[in-house]
């Protein structure tokens, strides 16, 4: 079942709110579900295939546009966090923005 916050649906779609979901859920968690605290935030690592397991009703080009346009729209940022060269993960972050907009006290941008 994907829940969503209301506020983000209406802002910027249904996809981009059960997307959005699934890493804030995990930063919340902080260390138990693999986030590492780099630059005073917490990154969750989220590779596209990993979205695409969870969320089977999204195509990749849909996850790649939503995730492009959330990082546009500096809601999250991405950075690769691996120590090895070979590991091009993506690790995402939400903005003080996207804090304060999936913690539910939103404010205008």
């Amino acid at each position: 079942m994907a829940y969503f916050k209301n506020s983000v649906a209406m802002r910027y779609g249904v996809g981009a709110a059960i997307l959005l979901q699934h890493p804030w859920e995990k930063t919340q968690q902080k260390e138990k579900t693999g986030c590492r605290l780099a630059q005073g935030k917490y990154w969750h690592p989220c590779p596209q295939r990993m979205l695409l397991l969870h969320f089977p009703y999204f195509t990749k080009n849909m996850v790649q546009k939503t995730l492009k346009m959330m990082m546009a729209e500096q809601v999250i940022q991405k950075k690769e966090l691996s120590g090895c060269p070979f590991d091009h993960t993506a690790w995402y972050a939400f903005t003080e923005y996207g804090e304060k907009l999936m913690g539910g006290w939103e404010t205008e941008k």
